[in-house]
């Protein structure tokens, strides 16, 4: 062999060991992103309320009405309204009829109405005595009050009245009762009214 061709040779076997000991010193690096996922859970919170169903109170034209009659002793009269419930649903009573009086004309006239002074017992009936007791009325349910008056002319002016009108709270409708004879309600138009309860007996 030549010394062109050895050294020819030399040179190539030089070329490849250079270029392998490039290879193998040569690193291919792989970067692995790593991906997190935040998973938000939303919680939906129910608010439940409880309502409590509140009876209204009850109004005049509830109801109809009618005069029990009275009976006079030593110049006070006692009487006594009855009121049935005549619409549908429930309404509470509680407390003191309100009165206005009317005379046969259907005027206003002068009056005043006063609560029951239940240590005094104005009324012959202990029941009519008692201090208020609130309760439910129905559709067909009655009511009953009791009130007195002084018919003893000698006492103030004593305006003739023919209607009651009966209210269960001030602003609202009355219901109307209408008297079968006049009365002579003296004292200045005083009525002295027991609390509203359900008839005894």
């Amino acid at each position: 062999m030549s010394r062109g061709v050895k050294s020819l040779l030399l040179f190539f076997v030089f070329v490849v060991a250079i270029t392998l000991g490039r290879h193998s010193l040569h690193h291919s690096t792989v970067a692995t992103t790593s991906s997190t996922s935040t998973s938000t859970s939303t919680s939906s919170t129910t608010s439940s309320t409880t309502s409590s169903t509140t009876v209204a109170v009850c109004v005049g034209s509830d109801f109809t009405s009618v005069d029990d009659g009275g009976q006079g002793a030593a110049g006070t009269v006692y009487d006594a309204v009855t009121m049935t419930k005549v619409t549908s649903g429930t309404c509470t009573v509680n407390g003191y009829p309100l009165l206005t009086l009317q005379g046969s004309t259907g005027s206003l006239v002068a009056s005043s109405t006063v609560d029951v002074t239940p240590a005094l017992g104005t009324f012959p009936s202990l029941a009519d005595n008692a201090l208020p007791v609130a309760f439910t009325a129905k559709m067909g349910a009655m009511v009953t009050f009791s009130y007195s008056y002084s018919g003893n002319s000698s006492q103030g002016t004593c305006p003739t009245v023919q209607t009651i009108n009966v209210q269960f709270a001030s602003g609202q409708s009355a219901s109307p009762v209408t008297l079968e004879y006049p009365a002579t309600v003296c004292n200045n138009g005083r009525v002295v009214v027991s609390a509203f309860r359900t008839p005894v007996g």
